[in-house]
């Protein structure tokens, strides 16, 4: 089972943020503190390893620190867009009376109207809002008089996640829904791109491969292509590399409707091969390529290592090579402890020989300039494998490493088709 990159974790140091008194007026110094320490909790978990009681102390620690009545629709944006009302109980406590707070602004015609009726849809499932109640935060929120305002505006990544919550498979909102992507303009605003990705997979999963679906998708390529040329856009080297993500996601042949199967393997550029002097996957044309994407933050990739190792042993003395695809993640797991390598990739690189021996890795490992979860590949998750015949078409694709016989299969069949020495018989077979 492939699992997406999510929130991971938050640094263990953040354990020994100094508490301040509550805060009971409005929003002063304190707050931004406690934001600010929050932000670059949230910052760090992108890419460093910690344990849920880490995750649970610092959000235990702002509310401890800013009292939720002192908080405003804006700042309570803030606080939905960090995950702030998560994993602590003491936090999750505080997100019914938020959402109770945003009841009245809720009422007002205006954006701050939008976004208060918005957060309240975003609130819901900490808050316990469910069913009817639910149902008419979604409406309210949607058909608010300043959602599409909103929607253009800073907060257009919340209104896109509201657009999510409706979803595109009840008839309700349905129309509606699938509206917003024409009505995205990078010249007002670049917030929505962080969830463009989110509601791409909402309309994957509830429209069919068709018209409707593939003029969705320009829309939103157009507006991911016009915020990452958009000089004053300030993205940050994260929400850039997301953009970018997303972008490659809706431009790949799997979005678009076709197969990658059968066609040229999009190229792959080595920035470190742990053999070999190889630099691109061109360099393996003539034999058999098994690609593994993988990282060492993900779970089920180090899961599946057994698996990848039986697979290299029985071609080890064949013209079939089983390839680690990694990418630079800005850290490495699984060595005892994490080990920050932001802003240092020769570090990252470096310490992959060390990896590989702890984990006892026997094929070859390369970190490619391309993201692990290639989007040219239509991988949304990994681990994920890919099958590259020897004249360098994609052959087969499969998510994780569950069973081997049918890549045992593949593989035979190329060695055959091109006449290449076969691998010998497995025991039993």
């Amino acid at each position: 089972m492939p699992v997406p990159r999510t929130l991971l974790a938050l640094s263990g140091a953040l354990l020994s943020l100094t508490l301040t008194p509550v805060i009971e007026g409005a929003p002063d110094g304190a707050y931004a503190e406690a934001l600010a320490d929050l932000r670059q909790a949230y910052t760090d978990s992108g890419v460093l390893g910690t344990t849920k009681d880490s995750l649970v102390a610092v959000r235990t620690q702002f509310f401890e620190r800013v009292a939720v009545e002192s908080l405003g629709p804006r700042e309570i944006a803030e606080l939905v867009r960090l995950n702030g009302f998560s994993y602590s109980d003491v936090a999750i406590a505080q997100a019914k009376p938020a959402a109770e707070k945003l009841k009245a602004p809720a009422g007002q015609p205006d954006v701050d109207g939008a976004l208060a009726a918005a957060l309240r849809v975003l609130l819901a499932q900490a808050a316990g809002i469910k069913g009817d109640e639910r149902a008419a935060a979604i409406q309210a929120a949607l058909h608010h008089p300043a959602f599409i305002s909103l929607l253009q505006g800073d907060y257009g990544d919340l209104a896109l996640d509201v657009a999510c919550r409706a979803g595109l498979r009840g008839e309700l909102h349905r129309a509606f829904v699938m509206s917003l992507a024409g009505k995205l303009d990078a010249t007002n605003s670049t917030a929505a791109a962080d969830s463009v990705a989110a509601y791409w997979d909402k309309v994957k999963s509830g429209l069919p491969e068709g018209e409707p679906r593939q003029r969705i998708r320009q829309e939103l390529a157009v507006y991911l292509t016009a915020v990452l040329a958009t000089p004053s856009a300030g993205l940050s080297a994260q929400r850039r590399a997301r953009a970018e993500n997303a972008l490659g996601q809706l431009n790949s042949i799997a979005a678009r409707g076709g197969t990658l199967i059968g066609q040229p393997a999009p190229e792959l550029h080595f920035l470190w091969s742990s053999e070999g002097n190889w630099q691109s996957l061109s360099d393996l044309r003539g034999k058999v390529v098994v690609l593994d994407f993988w990282a060492t933050w993900c779970g089920h990739c180090v899961a599946s290592f057994p698996k990848v190792a039986e697979l290299t042993e029985r071609y080890r003395n064949t013209e079939v090579v089983v390839v680690g695809v990694t990418s630079l993640q800005g850290a490495v797991h699984g060595m005892g402890k994490t080990i920050d390598c932001r802003n240092d990739p020769e570090k990252e690189m470096r310490l992959m020989a060390e990896y590989m021996k702890a984990k006892a890795m026997t094929w070859p490992v390369v970190f490619s300039r391309e993201k692990a979860a290639n989007p040219e590949y239509g991988i949304d998750g990994i681990p994920h494998v890919a099958i590259i015949a020897p004249d360098g078409t994609v052959r087969h694709q499969v998510s994780g490493i569950t069973d081997l016989a049918p890549l045992r299969q593949q593989i035979d069949a190329l060695l055959a088709e091109f006449k290449l020495k076969p691998a010998p018989p497995v025991s039993g077979e």
